[in-house]
């Protein structure tokens, strides 16, 4: 039960905050901070120097509260493997596997959704923790369906 509970709160803030694999990894129960109506994250860049407050969806907030909420263990990691140890990227790559999904799509599709509700380039750049907007461009090739929307929302 409580595996599954971790597995669910992974797949959440991946998707619902678009931090990356080594991110969600890093995360100590210290970083998170979730009251009644929000929450965020506190993402600390590995170098030490930046660090990023990311908000937290109400799906995400809830899934990790479920997940801390079960927890009996006293460790620092906010998620542990089976083997009492902070989980690894490969072994969060592993786990996403057996759903068949990948992290860097659930950051992808992150991405394409804030962009997809109008939420403007340099806000999705500061939300996935990219310095450079050239970087988050990469993630909004648009789709056919997107090119004849525009042209029909903006000329019929």
């Amino acid at each position: 039960q409580q595996g599954n509970l971790r597995d669910i709160a992974i797949v959440y803030t991946l998707l619902h905050t678009g931090i990356r694999v080594s991110e969600i990894c890093a995360l100590n129960h210290k970083d998170v901070k979730i009251k009644k109506s929000d929450g965020f994250l506190i993402i600390r860049n590995a170098k030490g120097s930046k660090k990023r407050l990311v908000p937290l969806s109400t799906e995400a907030r809830n899934s990790l509260k479920k997940y801390i909420d079960s927890l009996d263990s006293s460790h620092e990691a906010l998620f542990v493997s089976n083997f009492d140890r902070r989980m690894s990227a490969r072994t969060v790559q592993y786990m996403l596997k057996k759903y068949n999904v990948n992290p860097h799509k659930l950051r992808h599709t992150f991405c394409h959704e804030l962009v997809k509700k109008g939420i403007d380039i340099a806000t999705v750049a500061e939300l996935a923790g990219h310095s450079d907007v050239n970087v988050t461009k990469r993630y909004l090739k648009s789709s056919t369906r997107d090119l004849e929307n525009a042209i029909t929302q903006t000329f019929l």
